[in-house]
């Protein structure tokens, strides 16, 4: 696909432009902040700059995005963070995981993912990640022949859309999907299949016990997260996870994400 591609046909951004001043109204209250004249006026020019910047996304290629429109959102908060710092209130206290995520929000207003928006804009966000994987990918220009081995990926994941979208940008990547709900059914799954990588949501109520079964049945576990930051990436490197991914990178990024088969 090149520049002239079409837009992907999901819209993303007014169901973001539509999520930021309510976000912001429950975050300051939640967080104790002043809402002032100054910080009001600041709210409404980060929604008309998201607006703006989000119907580039809605209008543009899906091979020239750099960004998706939660990084977008975040940066967003700038608005609000300079007038919060103009009225002179003090930064939040953070610690050296929240500081490396997002460095430039002295106030923490910044979503970690798109469910904090609202399990509407989630939704949204989620199949617009499924489009955007869709057209991005290029199918071979070959047909593989019927001995042709097709790798396989579990995935593990409770919530069904964020499923839906791993599973989709594993096929994309060429691979086949089997589901893991649990470890008893992962560990039935290694011993009648052979499966490439398992692909684990940090959501999921027993991630520890499924990367356990990885480490055991010598499996290379992936765990995506909503951000993968160094805490993320330090408690599941430590349990064995092959490697540790923000869930966006992922869907986008999945054939060179995945681990490399002799």
């Amino acid at each position: 696909m090149g520049m002239s591609d079409p837009p992907l046909p999901l819209p993303v951004g007014a169901a973001f432009v539509g999520a930021y001043v309510p976000y912001l109204e429950r975050t300051l209250s939640r967080l104790g902040l002043p809402v002032t004249d100054r910080v009001t006026r600041a709210m409404t020019d980060g929604e008309k700059w998201l607006a703006i910047r989000l119907a580039e996304i809605d209008s543009g290629s899906p091979q020239a995005l750099r960004r998706g429109p939660l990084e977008i959102f975040q940066e967003a908060m700038r608005f609000p963070t300079a007038a919060l710092e103009a009225d002179g209130v003090a930064p939040a206290l953070r610690d050296a995981v929240e500081e490396s995520a997002l460095s430039g929000d002295i106030y923490g207003l910044a979503p970690a993912s798109s469910r904090d928006l609202g399990d509407s804009v989630l939704a949204i966000h989620i199949k617009w990640g499924v489009a955007r994987v869709k057209a991005l990918s290029v199918k071979p220009a070959h047909t593989l022949s019927e001995l042709a081995v097709i790798p396989r990926a579990a995935v593990a994941e409770p919530d069904p859309l964020v499923r839906e979208t791993l599973k989709v940008a594993l096929e994309h990547a060429g691979y086949a999907t089997t589901l893991w709900r649990n470890p008893a059914e992962a560990e039935t799954s290694a011993g009648t299949q052979v499966v490439h990588v398992a692909v684990i949501g940090a959501g999921h109520p027993v991630v520890d016990d499924l990367l356990e079964v990885c480490t055991r049945e010598d499996i290379p576990g992936i765990v995506v997260c909503d951000v993968a930051d160094d805490f993320a990436q330090a408690r599941y490197l430590s349990l064995g996870a092959f490697r540790v991914v923000g869930r966006d990178a992922f869907i986008v990024g999945a054939a060179t994400l995945l681990p490399r088969r002799a």
